[in-house]
């Protein structure tokens, strides 16, 4: 049958071909659904994959038993004395087993590892003050660590421990560590150790 000029290529009257391409969509949402759901149920449900077929290799590894009574560990709590005298009273070199430790206030990792290691210390020697004078003044580092003070000012104390930073920590630790300040040379104006302070 020949087309005429005014005839339209896709017209159909009889909506035949809508009728076909309609039924190829619905099949195609059909399969489509079918396979999402196939989808979904697979990762939901829990596969068991078979086990290779290789020899098992045992290893007979072991931990060895610890011969020190220093380091005996009881829960979390680690023995590092034999009795219960002050680190302070305990003569060197008797085999006690002190532990000593150093404390900087300026830096935030020397804190996070005090709190970690609080149970097994006997001895902190944290770096609160300095004699940068040579009249033999003692001074602290103010929290911000920006400016200094004297610890002794007109018959008062200043305590270097800001809100007892150490001090808490230790008695909520129900530890008896002793502390021992330590005292340098170090000059925070001149970022040096001053070797003219003796």
């Amino acid at each position: 049958m020949k087309r005429t000029p005014d005839q339209q290529i896709f017209f159909d009257p009889e909506r035949k071909r809508w009728k076909r391409f309609r039924l190829v969509l619905d099949v195609s949402a059909v399969l489509f659904t079918v396979i999402l759901v196939a989808f979904v149920f697979n990762i939901l449900h829990t596969q068991h994959l078979p086990e290779l077929l290789l020899p098992v290799h045992k290893h007979k590894y072991k931990a060895l038993p610890d011969r020190s009574p220093l380091l005996r560990i009881r829960g979390k709590h680690v023995d590092h004395r034999k009795t219960t005298r002050k680190p302070s009273d305990i003569p060197l070199n008797t085999g006690e087993g002190l532990r000593a430790a150093y404390y900087v206030q300026f830096d935030a990792a020397s804190y996070s590892s005090l709190k970690q290691h609080i149970h097994q210390i006997d001895m902190l020697f944290p770096q609160w003050l300095h004699v940068d004078s040579p009249d033999g003044t003692l001074m602290a580092m103010s929290a911000d660590n920006l400016s200094e003070f004297p610890v002794i000012e007109g018959g008062v104390i200043h305590d270097p421990d800001y809100s007892n930073k150490i001090k808490g920590l230790i008695q909520a630790a129900r530890e008896d560590v002793e502390i021992f300040p330590h005292v340098n040379n170090f000059n925070p104006h001149t970022q040096k150790c001053d070797s003219g302070v003796g």
